[in-house]
């Protein structure tokens, strides 16, 4: 399932890089987009790199190899579902740690849930839910014996 969902993601961001690069259509929807296409612009490079780095086959990109990934969502007309899914991503990335796992926001996952339901379909989710976030979970390939050391809180309570 998750090389599916990375599959799919891959091939969204595919062919976005293609579509901004394209000399006529890139630069007409440049002109036109506003400031959220103005936005993308920048990633343009990350996203052919994580294709790159999909090509090589080395790791799933975006779940670095995860092997489980976790989804947040709710009924779209639900009020606060987006703030919801984050405050439920927090308590699970603080439970995940507890535990002596890692995890990491898969924001590109995301990315193709805006354009359609073909990741909902995937994942069994109907129409009228949205994602409102995902984690990858798994166990840390590495382990600080050491963190920075950190300097005293300055609270005042009034």
């Amino acid at each position: 399932m998750l090389k599916r969902v990375v599959d799919l993601t891959i091939r969204f961001l595919d062919g976005m890089a293609k579509y901004f690069r394209h000399p006529i259509k890139g630069r007409i929807t440049w002109l036109m987009g506003g400031d959220q296409v103005r936005g993308v612009m920048p990633m343009i490079p990350v996203f052919e790199g994580v294709v790159e780095l999909a090509k090589s086959g080395e790791v799933l990109p975006m779940l670095l190899d995860a092997p489980a990934w976790i989804v947040f969502y709710s009924a779209k007309n639900a009020g606060y579902g987006a703030v919801n899914a984050s405050v439920a991503m927090q308590n699970a990335m603080l439970m995940a740690d507890r535990l002596g796992l890692g995890t990491f926001f898969t924001g590109f996952l995301l990315v193709q849930t805006m354009r359609g339901f073909t990741m909902h379909n995937l994942l069994g989710l109907d129409h009228d839910q949205e994602i409102g976030g995902a984690l990858a979970v798994g166990v840390p390939r590495l382990e600080y014996k050491k963190w920075p050391s950190k300097r005293p809180a300055n609270v005042r309570w009034i």
